[in-house]
């Protein structure tokens, strides 16, 4: 969809420059056409989709643009605090889920996952911000790679 939009935009162009105004206007009609009808399923998707609860471990599946991520909840805690309230812990894992990619993605790729918000929702639907610092991502320092060794023939 993004390609054919570039295509039609770099056609536009082209037939603009070259003075062509019948290819201009047949390029920005299915242009506008093509973006149109991906705004209207994409709102349709939106507005026909439903929440779900996942049970303990059940997966939930996040597509993004280079990689995709399954969420499952791997535990969850609740601790009284001294001023009478409860801290609620959830332990989110996440896997990279090879079996919904490409075949041309090389696995060994670095996976770079976009920011998240995250919230505990109660059965009333009460949102409850939570925090996000155990879903940065660690970086880790990886040993320099040998350097190559000439050999003389």
């Amino acid at each position: 969809m993004v390609l054919g939009l570039f295509a039609l935009a770099a056609l536009y162009l082209f037939a603009h420059f070259t003075q062509r105004p019948g290819l201009a206007r047949t390029a920005a009609w299915l242009g506008l056409g093509g973006a149109g009808a991906y705004a209207a399923i994409l709102l349709l998707a939106s507005v026909s989709s439903r929440d779900r609860v996942l049970a303990p471990g059940e997966e939930k599946h996040i597509c993004e643009l280079d990689c995709h991520l399954a969420y499952s909840v791997a535990g969850a805690t609740a601790a009284p605090l001294p001023d009478g309230q409860m801290r609620h812990t959830v332990t989110v894992k996440i896997r990279f889920d090879k079996e919904t990619i490409s075949n041309r993605r090389a696995l060994d790729l670095a996976l770079s996952p976009n920011s998240r918000r995250v919230a505990l929702v109660d059965a009333q639907g009460r949102t409850f911000p939570g925090s996000v610092d155990g879903l940065r991502r660690r970086r880790r320092m990886l040993p320099p790679l040998p350097r190559p060794r000439r050999v003389r023939a």
